[in-house]
């Protein structure tokens, strides 16, 4: 109960941070280590796939018109299943559970279905992805590229991007998120090495590093290329003073001020304000989201307390 209780809690974030009547699948896994066990909570079409050293099977099933027992669900409630080619709910939607899609409640729900499997020590590990990846690859095929990745040494940060990268190659039409968490115990050091869970931060953090110095470099050209546009200007005023022998009035002074000024604020890319502009929407966007993130952190952690007590 704790964890459905989770999920709506995250539910009712989601209408917060929503601007449109949208919606999303979850998929999620609690580890627990002292039972051995490996707990799934998911709505919606997002799998969570289980990969050990010689198998792999999903660990969720997918809520869909085309689920015998979700369709008798929605029907019960007065629902309907109309086929545009694709089955859908009331036609709209091609999923039966999700957070958000509010319009089409009762009939989409927002209470997850909890799986709990026991580990055998043999497991390496976890991938969740949306439909964009399963849409296009099976879990055996997903396992295989994964192994392939970790045998060639590549990170995990890696293998998921190539997992998405294959996905796309297949003409996935969907939106397609990967994620691959680390089982890998004493039974299984299938391809471990130090670059696993650490490379991927440091990469993070270099693209970040790198990408602040670039922008103080690209500040300090800009100014130092409008400082030599005043000096330059200034030398010119100068030159016409000394050649006229004439002052400068006050006004005069003035309006050389502004028009510096203007050219210190035009961008030298004229592609910039667009930008700038972009990037503010952008970042308020990003606090809308980092604050349902942090909500459903909260909520999801206190369902891990509870279990583990």
């Amino acid at each position: 109960m704790d964890i459905i209780n989770g999920f709506q809690l995250c539910d009712r974030s989601y209408r917060d941070v929503s601007i449109r009547d949208d919606g999303s699948t979850v998929v999620s896994v609690f580890l627990h280590k002292a039972r051995r066990q490996l707990i799934t909570a998911h709505v919606g079409d997002a799998r969570a796939a289980l990969i050990s050293l010689h198998d792999s099977f999903n660990l969720t099933a997918d809520h869909k018109p085309s689920n015998p027992s979700e369709k008798e669900r929605v029907e019960l409630l007065g629902g309907r299943i109309i086929n545009y080619g694709v089955l859908r709910v009331q036609g709209v939607l091609a999923v039966t559970r999700a957070l958000g899609d509010f319009s089409l409640r009762p009939f989409v729900s927002n209470v997850p279905t909890v799986s709990c499997f026991a580990l055998q020590g043999d497991e390496c590990f976890v991938v969740l992805a949306s439909d964009g990846l399963w849409d296009v690859l099976e879990h055996g095929e997903v396992a295989e590229l994964l192994r392939e990745g970790v045998r060639e040494g590549k990170s995990l940060k890696e293998c998921a991007e190539k997992l998405a990268e294959e996905a796309v190659r297949r003409r996935s039409m969907d939106n397609i998120t990967v994620m691959v968490v680390d089982l890998r115990g004493e039974d299984c050091a299938f391809g471990r090495n130090e670059r696993d869970g650490k490379e991927s931060e440091g990469e993070s953090e270099s693209e970040s590093e790198n990408e602040s110095d670039s922008e103080s470099e690209s500040e300090n050209e800009c100014d130092s290329e409008s400082q030599s546009d005043s000096e330059s200007d200034s030398d010119k005023g100068k030159g016409k003073k000394e050649k006229n022998g004439k002052r400068k009035t006050k006004s005069q002074k003035k309006d050389e001020r502004e028009r510096t000024n203007k050219r210190k604020d035009v961008p030298k890319n004229p592609k910039e304000k667009t930008q700038r502009n972009s990037k503010s929407g952008k970042e308020e966007r990003l606090k809308l989201f980092d604050r349902f993130l942090k909500e459903s952190i909260e909520a999801i952690e206190q369902t891990i307390e509870k279990i583990e007590s």
